[in-house]
């Protein structure tokens, strides 16, 4: 499923190769997301090039009248001639068409359009058609539903074939809010082909590095456990698959910085194996594969959902900016039930800081909801 020829590749057979609907959530949980069908008709296609075309006739007015139309299909750009528009041509690509004309775009900035009749009796050629027809010319999309009669329909079968059919479901569950959805764009899969390749190294491959584990930074590794199964919890149930994806990569991202400290300790056991159970909603197989390989009881799917604790989610200490005439020079910790004269020593006190205010006058402090301090001098 994950590309990269580095790491070892996920098993083929373990992948799904259809879509289908999306899987029931079935770690401890008896409600479905099968109720949300997963249909790529459902979704806006990916913006398409119109049709080229070579139109010879006179000019009429305001508007071209066509007498031949050459067409050269939006496939085939690199056989396009340049724009044009003279006395007794037009070219360029097709930016829209009705019944009975054509607006051609003959600048290459797009800043001027022409408008081409069409009369019935006007021949039309297209390569691979023995008569074509005004209606068989392709004109350009910028975002539209997919459809087969514009040809902008994204089957998801070679994306499936070429990154495995959770790559696809996360993307589709990440690329926009679910009910509103959003343009196809065959780039951005590409990221969660890179998040999904980093969490197959987190969980499998040995850090090359190890460091020494503290206390602060267990609670707080801890910590984002716990932020992430409530997060995500929340998300699932109220259908925000995109922002139960990124609650997923910042808890990642977590896991990836404290790797080289926790590795091969119950904690970073336990907080693997939270991730894959926040993730098997989203990515049923490879949930599934890195849970075996983690050593874990068959099956990922029936394992009781993870619980949260409140108590964890309490942060005994947070970090604010210090601003010295509106730039920010330096940061300090203060416990998070500190007051105005604490946050002023501290950020007074910050080495940084005494560097830019040393021999200035300090006009004034201020500390706006106690979420930032900023330093005025002169």
């Amino acid at each position: 499923m994950c590309s990269g020829a580095a790491r070892e590749p996920l098993p083929r057979h373990r992948m799904a190769k259809r879509l289908g609907g999306l899987a029931t959530r079935t770690v401890g949980r008896a409600d479905s997301l099968d109720a949300v069908p997963l249909d790529p008709l459902d979704r806006l296609g990916e913006p398409r090039p119109g049709d080229f075309a070579e139109v010879t006739g006179q000019w009429k007015d305001a508007a071209f009248e066509a007498e031949e139309i050459n067409v050269i299909s939006f496939e085939h750009q690199e056989q396009w001639p340049d724009s044009e528009r003279s006395e007794d041509k037009i070219a360029g690509e097709v930016m829209d068409r009705d019944d009975v004309s054509l607006k051609i775009r003959t600048s290459a900035d797009g800043e001027r359009l022409t408008v081409v009749r069409v009369s019935e009796d006007v021949p039309i050629y297209i390569e691979g058609k023995e008569k074509g027809s005004l209606g068989d010319i392709l004109y350009h999309l910028d975002v539209e539903k997919m459809s087969k009669s514009k040809k902008n329909v994204v089957a998801p079968d070679e994306l499936v074939d070429a990154y495995g059919a959770d790559a696809v479901r996360a993307y589709l569950m990440f690329g926009w809010r679910w009910e509103l959805g959003g343009p196809w764009d065959s780039q951005g899969i590409e990221g969660i082909i890179r998040w999904l390749n980093r969490v197959w190294s987190l969980v499998l491959e040995v850090p090359r590095e190890t460091a020494s584990s503290a206390n602060k930074a267990e609670r707080e590794l801890q910590r984002a456990m716990h932020e992430a199964i409530k997060a995500v919890t929340h998300d699932l149930d109220t259908f925000s698959f995109n922002t139960a994806i990124a609650r997923l990569m910042e808890y990642t991202n977590a896991l990836s910085k404290a790797k080289s400290a926790y590795w091969n300790s119950d904690l970073w056991k336990e907080m693997v194996d939270t991730l894959l159970l926040l993730l098997a909603p989203i990515t049923p197989h490879l949930a599934e594969e890195l849970w075996a390989r983690q050593g874990n009881a068959y099956s990922v799917h029936e394992q009781s959902w993870p619980k949260w604790d409140e108590a964890m989610l309490v942060q005994k200490t947070r970090e604010i900016p210090i601003q010295v005439n509106g730039k920010v020079r330096g940061r300090v910790t203060i416990p998070t039930d500190a007051d105005e004269t604490l946050i002023r020593e501290k950020a007074l006190s910050e080495p940084n800081v005494q560097r830019y205010v040393e021999g200035r006058e300090i006009v004034k402090v201020i500390i706006p909801r106690k979420k930032l301090v900023s330093i005025v001098i002169k």
